[in-house]
């Protein structure tokens, strides 16, 4: 996904800026592990070396950096159009599904952060189908997979 994103071109400046910012995030995802029972605390994880309580932080933050901006691009720039005059009923449904996922997902980092608080034992798992799964159906989406831009 890093060099998916890095390498993306986009419509405009700011879908290379979120591009890359989600590149970044990505490949900090990747090479930083989060917490584990199975790690000692004094071993060494991950691409950098770091300490598992600091690669979790940055995995943590990586992946905020990763969804925060995903959420922000399926919510706001794959809704972008020529102008709302122009819309087809098909791309006006499609709006509603990226709108409908990026909530979704922001409810999922929401819960990935709270959950946690309030004792959940399995908020990782679910924040982590709560921001995954819409994702991929609006990615799938705007890929043409469904809801395609023909009104025939």
């Amino acid at each position: 996904m890093s060099i998916y994103f890095v390498g993306y071109r986009g419509y405009d400046l700011i879908d290379r800026i979120c591009a890359k910012v989600m590149g970044l995030g990505a490949f900090g995802v990747a090479m930083q592990l989060c917490s584990s029972e199975y790690i000692a605390y004094y071993e060494k994880v991950g691409l950098l070396g770091l300490s598992p309580s600091t690669s979790n932080i940055v995995h943590s933050v990586s992946a905020l950096l990763l969804f925060g901006t995903m959420i922000y691009w399926v919510g706001c720039r794959f809704t972008k159009g020529v102008g709302d005059d122009d819309r087809t009923n098909m791309k006006k449904h499609r709006n509603k599904v990226y709108k409908t996922c990026a909530l979704l997902s922001l409810s999922g980092v929401i819960f990935f952060i709270i959950g946690p608080m309030l004792g959940v034992k399995a908020s990782v798992w679910i924040a982590e189908e709560l921001i995954l799964l819409p994702m991929a159906v609006a990615i799938f989406t705007k890929a043409g997979g469904w809801l395609k831009d023909s009104e025939k």
